[in-house]
C-alpha cells in the first residue's frame, strides 16, 4: 500500500496512506539487522507501565521470556518522530528482539509478521505474569531460574527453531 525509500519518504501510497510516525525507528531495524523483515511497535498496557516505571524486564524467571524472547531492556528516551528514537534504540539491536521504549511503549522484530507480532504478545504476557509475581512477593524482582538450566533453555531455541536474537544468559 506505501512504498517509501530508508529516509522514510513515501515514494508511492495508495489514496490517505501514510506510513507511521514511527518509520525511522522501523527503518533503522531494517538497516541494522539483515534477518528482520518485520517491525511492530505497540502500547501494550503492562509492558508499557513497565517502561514508565523505569523497570527492564531483564531477569530470566519465566520459561516463555527465557526461551523466547530474553531478557528486555529499556531504551533511552526519544522524541517521537525524530532521529533520537532510532538512535536510542540502535546499541540494542544486534542482540534484542524486543525492547521497552522508556516513557514510550514497545518494540518487536522478527523473521516475518506473525513472529514479530507474537514477540510483541509474549513481552505482554510475560509482563503481566511478572507484575503478578512482583506483587504476590511484594518484591522488585521474582526468583531467577538457575543459569544451569537457562543454558539447556537457550540450547532448545535452536531445536524449536527459534530465529531471531537473544542476549544470552
Amino acid at each position: 500500500l506505501i512504498k517509501i525509500d530508508l529516509k522514510g519518504n513515501v515514494l508511492e501510497a495508495q489514496a490517505d496512506y501514510k506510513p507511521s510516525s514511527e518509520i525511522k525507528m522501523h527503518l533503522r531495524c531494517y538497516e541494522e539487522r539483515d534477518d528482520v523483515q518485520a517491525v511492530v511497535h505497540a502500547h501494550p498496557p503492562v509492558a508499557t507501565g513497565f517502561a514508565l516505571a523505569h523497570i527492564p524486564l531483564d531477569n530470566y524467571s519465566l520459561i516463555e521470556s527465557s526461551l523466547t524472547i530474553g531478557a528486555v531492556p529499556i531504551t533511552p528516551f526519544g522524541m517521537p518522530s525524530t532521529e533520537e528514537v532510532p538512535n536510542a534504540i540502535t546499541p540494542y539491536l544486534n542482540e534484542h528482539d524486543v525492547v521497552l521504549l522508556e516513557n514510550h511503549g514497545a518494540l518487536a522484530m522478527g523473521s516475518d509478521i506473525v513472529t514479530a507480532y507474537y514477540r510483541m504478545e509474549s513481552l505482554e504476557l510475560c509482563a503481566k505474569t511478572q507484575y503478578y509475581a512482583r506483587t504476590l512477593l511484594n518484591t522488585q524482582a521474582e526468583p531467577e531460574i538457575s543459569a544451569d538450566r537457562m543454558g539447556d533453555l537457550i540450547a532448545m531455541r535452536e531445536r524449536y527453531g527459534i530465529t531471531g536474537r537473544h542476549p544470552g544468559y
